[in-house]
């Protein structure tokens, strides 16, 4: 078995740089069509912008839910975009990306595109989990008040009403209402890890930065991050019908801020077990479904972990 901080979590974003690769293999592929942004009125490629800064040089082609930008005057191309989309054709992401599927999609990007993992250098990531939950969604995102001291912001990305995050400084933690994204039959939450600053990460789990380096390390501290942000979050049940500051995510602000971490602990106990005696101890049972689907991700072939593309990385990890 894996240890704890080493298991397979579904990967959905990433953005990096293609590197040991020759560039013109992703700009020759004839599944993309590059564009370049190009002044309308002269037919010129813009330099500069209306600040007078100048602009560089980008070509971008878009396939699957996925965005490859080549710059010029560098040589090199960037990829970012949802791999999990991608696996579906670019029509959604409201599925289990199982391993086996997150393999073939590896095979998929070689055979499509020549783009193996270890020439993805990573430099954003987000990895997350979805569950069928038993209580109304936005019933449960209104109950989320806080992570580690930052609120839980609603907010608009257009497509979705009910969509909420808390950000820091490295990462946002988010949750979201996806069958409403996509108008699905059966409801769909989704809570998910904005890895920013990636660098950072694997400095600290000395790891490589490579797609391939996080397959080698058995997605290290996936695991481990995504169930301490779990456990941080200030859940205020909704079937809770007491009268208490409690509820009010200032309260957990200005405690944070004027007493101890010990007496934050205390508060928030005493919170958990208003919620579980008195009100429908709904969170539990989300943590519960999140495990349970955790689990239906891990079988005994991923923790052999038989991907096809183990072998050496590329890049050296740090060690802090």
């Amino acid at each position: 078995m894996c240890n704890k901080e080493s298991w397979y979590i579904p990967i959905d974003y990433l953005k990096g740089e293609i590197i040991d690769m020759n560039p013109n293999i992703i700009l020759d592929n004839p599944s993309l069509n590059f564009t370049e942004r190009v002044n309308t009125d002269t037919g010129e490629i813009p330099v500069i912008n209306k600040n007078g800064k100048s602009i560089k040089r980008r070509k971008t082609a878009e396939y699957k839910g996925l965005k490859f930008q080549y710059y010029p005057h560098s040589n090199k191309v960037y990829l970012s975009g949802s791999i999990h989309k991608y696996k579906n054709n670019g029509e959604h992401n409201y599925d289990d990306l199982h391993h086996s599927k997150f393999n073939e999609t590896l095979i998929e990007l070689e055979e499509e595109f020549g783009i193996k993992p270890r020439n993805i250098k990573l430099n954003q990531i987000e990895w997350g989990i979805n569950i069928t939950p038993h209580l109304k969604i936005d019933r449960i995102l209104k109950s989320c008040l806080i992570h580690k001291g930052k609120r839980f912001e609603k907010v608009n990305v257009g497509y979705n009403s009910n969509y909420y995050q808390s950000e820091h400084a490295n990462y946002i933690l988010k949750m979201y209402d996806k069958s409403m994204q996509y108008r699905t039959d059966k409801p769909i939450l989704r809570f998910e890890r904005k890895q920013r600053r990636y660098a950072q990460y694997c400095k600290r789990k000395s790891i490589g930065n490579t797609l391939q380096d996080l397959i080698n390390s058995q997605f290290k501290g996936f695991r481990e991050a995504f169930f301490s942000d779990l456990k941080h979050i200030i859940f205020f049940d909704p079937d809770l019908n007491e009268s208490t500051h409690y509820r009010d995510p200032q309260y957990w602000e200005q405690l944070r801020e004027e007493t101890s971490r010990a007496n934050v602990l205390k508060h928030r106990s005493k919170l958990k077990e208003l919620n579980r005696k008195r009100g429908g101890n709904h969170f539990e049972k989300i943590e519960k479904l999140i495990l349970q689907k955790f689990d239906a991700l891990n079988d005994q072939e991923l923790t052999n972990f038989s991907f096809r593309y183990i072998g050496k990385t590329l890049t050296t990890s740090s060690r802090a």
